[in-house]
């Protein structure tokens, strides 16, 4: 779908989604609990989807579907009572659903095959393939480009490098959760996105069952001294990643923006944006009500570390063309990984829209505070892209225009997020 955007305007208050982050691990747990449990979610989007499909095809339980006017997505997730033999999981394009659940099926000895789309089959699976693989598992991809996972996680001691991607090292957590036995988990290098590995932690303990860190080292019980059981909480928080968009334009736009729902005290790392937003010289009022409001202030540039954040890189980019002199972005290698080429495809954006950029090996140099004018650019199936492009119409003349090429892509992580932005679709091209 290719959108139109001119004289764009954000909302001046939203109320933040479900954190896919956080969906994703409590439905994993949900999945292999000892209870059902009912889950609330506000709006699913597209990956939520494909992890609740792949639990589905592993033999969880899906019922009392209910969606009310207002968007919030209610269910209840029967646990897994037989394990298959053999099964199909479909995770479209879901980095999370893929890397989280190849260690679950290799746990139980599951021949799986895994069906991937878009650029899922080129982001990088090593180390975890390799440790897999040292510890009694094959995996292999077919002439068609299905991943098969066969044999079962043998072994109580296993290490892996903490240097390409958090998810690796979640899955193993869910993993280690469901064998019988203790088990240690060994994490060598410098971790990227610890806080996400943080966040799978507070899921697990949330569900009854407490990795132990010790340094680098992680300590898992095995479910025969604890099983994940439901909590008391189904409510998942909202979604810092997303809500950081909004509360970007709050700081580059023409009015403050208000963000409701997403919980000050969590554990998801993307709640730095405040700060960062902060130092950029935007005006952050933190309420008690769980909400966020932003509003202009005197913008200029500031270095960024990349590292734990990578998730809020396109937004800060955008942030960062709006703000006088020069924003260093670093440490963001990982970005080229992801659903597209981050970096690349945030340098042709913004040069095409007349940033002055310098693209480095892992990061981003950006000129900021120049006047910006209309283009058209490829979010590239990419909604963190998107999302970022209209962030930069905030930025151009009022007669001029951003076209978006992929606009739709925003439905994998904010579904109805040109609604909220006011945007008018055709009907038939409508897919949150």
């Amino acid at each position: 779908m290719e959108l139109v955007l001119q004289k764009l305007d954000f909302p001046r208050t939203v109320e933040a989604v479900t954190s896919k982050s956080i969906a994703h691990r409590m439905l994993i747990c949900a999945a292999f609990s000892l209870r059902s449990t009912h889950i609330k979610f506000r709006r699913v989007g597209s990956d939520i989807l494909h992890t609740i499909h792949c639990l589905q095809a592993l033999g969880a339980g899906i019922r009392d579907i209910r969606e009310s006017e207002d968007g919030v997505f209610e269910c209840v997730i029967e646990p897994v009572q037989t394990i298959p033999e053999e099964a199909v999981l479909d995770c479209g394009d879901s980095g999370s659903t893929l890397r989280f659940l190849i260690p679950v099926v290799a746990a139980f000895g599951i021949h799986a095959r895994f069906l991937r789309e878009g650029r899922l089959g080129q982001r990088p699976l090593q180390p975890l393939t390799d440790l897999l693989e040292q510890h009694g598992v094959r995996l292999y991809t077919d002439g068609e480009g299905i991943l098969h996972s066969e044999g079962r996680l043998e072994g109580d001691s296993f290490e892996i490098s903490g240097q390409v991607s958090s998810q690796f090292i979640s899955g193993m957590l869910f993993a280690m959760s469901l064998m019988p036995e203790p088990s240690r988990l060994t994490i060598t290098g410098p971790v990227e996105s610890e806080p996400y590995i943080r966040l799978t932690a507070g899921i697990l303990s949330a569900y009854g069952v407490t990795p132990q860190f010790e340094g680098n080292v992680v300590e898992m019980p095995g479910n025969r001294a604890q099983h994940l059981h439901r909590p008391r909480c189904y409510m998942a928080e909202g979604d810092w990643s997303g809500s950081a968009v909004f509360l970007c334009a709050g700081a580059i736009g023409k009015h403050p923006v208000r963000v409701s729902g997403i919980r000050l005290r969590t554990l998801q790392g993307d709640r730095r944006v405040v700060d960062i937003l902060s130092a950029f010289g935007a005006k952050v009022y933190k309420e008690a009500d769980n909400s966020v409001t932003v509003a202009p202030g005197r913008m200029h540039g500031i270095e960024i570390d990349g590292r734990d954040i990578p998730d809020l890189i396109p937004a800060l980019a955008c942030v960062a063309a709006a703000a006088s002199g020069r924003t260093v972005i670093r440490n963001a290698e990982r970005l080229r990984l992801k659903e597209s080429d981050r970096l690349s495809a945030l340098s042709s954006m913004l040069g095409a829209m007349g940033v002055r950029v310098t693209e480095t090996k892992d990061g981003l140099e950006i000129l900021g505070g120049r006047p910006l004018h209309g283009a058209a650019v490829d979010a590239l199936h990419d909604h963190r892209m998107a999302m970022a492009a209209s962030l930069l119409a905030l930025l151009i003349p009022a007669e001029e225009s951003v076209r978006i090429r992929d606009a739709e892509s925003v439905s994998k992580s904010w579904p109805g997020y040109w609604s909220d932005l006011g945007v008018r679709i055709p009907e038939q091209e409508e897919t949150d």
